[in-house]
């Protein structure tokens, strides 16, 4: 996430817009013209490190899987919010997650979705 105000300055240009964002956050841009406009694109800096783990048949998953466990292990009561924040991840990923842990019997959920908690179970 980039520190407030990194964007505020007025005049940067396409350039130094690019080089504020990328040395305030380590996100990388791109800019590339179109017939409207211009196109402007964010590159996640763990989607950069992970990238090479996507054709990988499944390992992404699993390590994603295991960073949700091990949250929930300290932190049962856990929302898909934050597990989405801490693991990086969209929160429709996280109820995908969840989903196929809760089918394979890893988890458990505990009480209402409101004020429940997950139970790990292996």
């Amino acid at each position: 996430m980039l520190p407030r105000g990194v964007l505020l300055e007025r005049r940067l240009g396409l350039r130094g817009l690019k080089h504020r964002i990328y040395h305030a956050g380590g996100v990388r841009v791109e800019f590339e013209t179109i017939s409207t406009g211009f196109l402007v694109t964010f590159y996640r800096p763990q989607w950069e490190q992970d990238k090479s783990l996507v054709a990988g048949g499944g390992k992404t998953t699993q390590k994603t899987a295991q960073k949700i466990l091990s949250i929930l292990r300290h932190k049962p009561s856990a929302s898909r919010k934050e597990l989405a924040l801490e693991v990086g991840i969209t929160e429709d990923g996280i109820k995908y997650q969840l989903a196929r842990m809760q089918q394979k019997g890893s988890i458990k959920r505990i009480g209402p979705d409101k004020g429940g908690y997950w139970e790990v179970v292996t």
